[in-house]
């Protein structure tokens, strides 16, 4: 969870996708999944 927030938060700060994978050390279609549900649900 933790780390889901802090992709959200990386986004808010402006981050492009390709930071946001590097920092993170997930791979570019775990982020978009990430963000889809937080569109789709918010913070669950």
């Amino acid at each position: 969870m933790k780390e889901r927030l802090l992709v959200m938060i990386y986004l808010y700060e402006g981050k492009c996708l390709n930071d946001i994978v590097k920092l993170s050390k997930r791979c570019e279609r775990t982020i978009w999944l990430w963000i889809k549900r937080w569109n789709d649900y918010g913070y669950d």
